[in-house]
């Protein structure tokens, strides 16, 4: 078989080579590949299966055949299944002698549904799970045994003669076999270069086929851009969190598009030989010189294409949109994730860092990137300790700092042991405070004292090179010696009243818009910081904030950390 046909898309094409990669001649076993790559491309077909129960457990459980469960279960343990198509290419005779007949013809079929859907002539994975549920034989029966029957198919991917739910738009969702086949004849662009500008019609087939063929074209660069971005944060960044956000992002992503073809399915795909675009390219797009050249290409790709699903999906669906919205914040977190855990290249020169200065950058960068700073106190949390600090930090908190002032010297080293290997886990900095000796011995990221504590010059003796110092500050004069000192960070405030610290003046917003126009390394403005006054810090200038009990006495830690990064990740979007 042809599995890079023009009649398939792009996620059938994904599919189809994945299982035709390695057919056995087991109709049982073949199946099972079949139905591990709907599952494994993470398409439409894959999410419906999951939805009906047939999952990669399921297939690790061996019900589908051996070769399918030791698939699901490499996957489970992966989170990824690579499959090369390119590496062996097969002629077509042996293509066709190798592939089960019944599979062929399931194609066949796959082809006519998609000729006869709302989607347009190109096999997607829906069609080729709606023939697998449709074709009379084993196929059917088996995956009949596993929940997966016709009308349920039909009913999760809403192609039920009820299942659409209309809404109102400023054109007509209808669309004909001809408006269909002819996006860009009818499109607003190609009237206005006719002379004759008609950019909102009522009722125009034309308009309404132009933005269906542009969401799925933004589907597509958005998924593509946040592909390459995980493989880099997985293989070359190795960075844990960093490539399960950007995962979570691609499937809800997917979850989104979903939503959408369910509820519209007149949703259709381009129609790629009209593409007007296609053929443009410039001499920037064939040059990456390092790394991160290809993480701001592919970060521009992804958020610019989740931009456009914004706001064209405003036109057919306010909650997909609404959707991608959020989304959109979340890549800027991840182009700080990324960003934040670029390495200096290696080097052969009489130039190169030193490890120490590799390390001490590493952490400086990260320190640069992160937003939300929160101290670790236990006699305020709401929830024990060590579940208050998980969920900040799976909620995006960027550092945390162990505040603890009363506890023995045993206990406060197994906790500041313990709060760094979760802080690595997350992949979010770890410092102590007021404690130069623990912090050097437990080799957290950086130690944090205050005006009344050692000066900077001192501390710098006492940790290691690369480790990190902060220092609180409560004023300008104090902001300009914290800079002379090279302090790497500094507190700003206290902002307002605060449960953890009492203070004879509060330097107030006054002083965060001094910091924004003097400082000259990162600073957090902090002091009863909460979800209602950040407003009035950020239109002073704050974009990091150091908090305590804010998050810690919430009935939901998590929830309420999640909440003001999201904050500060919309104030960085709007600078």
């Amino acid at each position: 078989m042809d599995y890079c046909s023009p009649n398939l898309t792009a996620s059938g094409q994904r599919v189809c080579a994945r299982f035709e990669s390695c057919c056995t001649g087991n109709d049982l076993s073949d199946l099972g590949q079949l139905v591990f790559a709907l599952l494994a491309e993470e398409s439409i077909g894959g999410a419906c299966l999951n939805r009906l129960g047939l999952t990669m457990k399921v297939l690790a459980a061996g019900s589908l055949g051996p070769e399918a469960a030791n698939a699901a279960t490499q996957f489970l343990s992966d989170g990824v299944a690579e499959t090369d198509i390119n590496s062996q290419p097969l002629t077509r005779q042996q293509a066709a002698d190798e592939t089960p007949r019944w599979y062929v013809t399931l194609r066949d079929k796959a082809a006519v549904i998609a000729k006869r859907s709302t989607d347009g002539p190109s096999i997607g994975s829906e069609h080729l799970l709606i023939a697998m549920v449709q074709m009379d034989g084993f196929v059917k029966d088996v995956l009949s045994q596993h929940g997966v029957q016709h009308d349920a198919v039909v009913d999760a991917l809403g192609q039920g003669e009820d299942s659409a739910t209309k809404i109102d738009v400023d054109f007509a969702l209808a669309i004909d076999d001809e408006a269909q086949s002819a996006v860009h004849v009818n499109s607003p662009c190609d009237q206005m270069a006719d002379g004759n500008p008609q950019t909102s019609q009522q009722g125009s087939a034309g308009d309404a086929a132009a933005v269906h063929a542009l969401l799925d074209a933004n589907l597509n660069r958005a998924r593509e851009g946040l592909r390459v971005l995980e493989d880099c944060a997985r293989f070359v960044l190795c960075c844990v969190k960093t490539t399960e956000w950007l995962k979570n992002i691609r499937h809800q992503l997917v979850e989104a598009e979903i939503r959408l073809r369910t509820k519209h399915s007149v949703i259709q795909r381009r129609n790629v030989e009209a593409d007007a675009g296609t053929g443009l390219t410039t001499a920037n797009e064939q040059r990456r010189a390092n790394l991160k050249d290809i993480i701001t290409a592919n970060c521009r790709r992804m958020q610019e294409a989740i931009r456009s699903l914004e706001e064209f999906g405003k036109l057919i669906d306010s909650q997909f949109s609404a959707s991608c919205k959020q989304l959109r914040y979340q890549t800027y977190q991840a182009e700080q994730m990324l960003e934040s855990r670029m390495t200096l290249p290696e080097s052969n020169s009489k130039t190169a860092l030193p490890t120490t200065s590799r390390r001490r950058t590493q952490r400086q960068q990260r320190l640069q990137s992160s937003l939300l700073y929160v101290l670790m106190t236990e006699q305020f949390c709401n929830q024990p300790w060590k579940q208050t600090a998980a969920g900040v930090l799976a909620a995006g908190a960027d550092i945390l700092q162990l505040r603890e002032k009363t506890l023995a010297a045993p206990e406060l080293r197994r906790r500041a042991a313990y709060l760094r290997d979760l802080c690595s886990e997350h992949d979010a900095l770890f410092f102590m405070n007021d404690d130069p000796e623990v912090a050097q011995s437990m080799n957290a990221d950086g130690v944090h004292v205050g005006q009344s504590d050692l000066p900077v010059s001192e501390v710098r003796k006492l940790v290691d090179p690369d480790q990190l110092i902060g220092l609180s500050t409560h004023n300008l004069q104090q902001l300009n010696a914290a800079a002379e000192c090279k302090a790497d960070y500094v507190g700003v405030g206290p902002m307002f009243t605060t449960q953890t610290k009492s203070f004879d003046e509060y330097s107030g917003p006054a002083y965060a818009m001094q910091a924004s126009k003097n400082a000259n390394m990162p600073w957090f403005a902090i002091g009863g910081i909460g979800h209602e006054n950040l407003v009035e810090l950020i239109d002073s200038g704050v974009r990091r904030i150091a908090v305590c009990s804010t998050v810690l006495s919430a009935a939901d830690p998590k929830n309420a950390t999640g909440l003001l990064k999201q904050q500060l990740l919309e104030a960085g979007a709007t600078d």
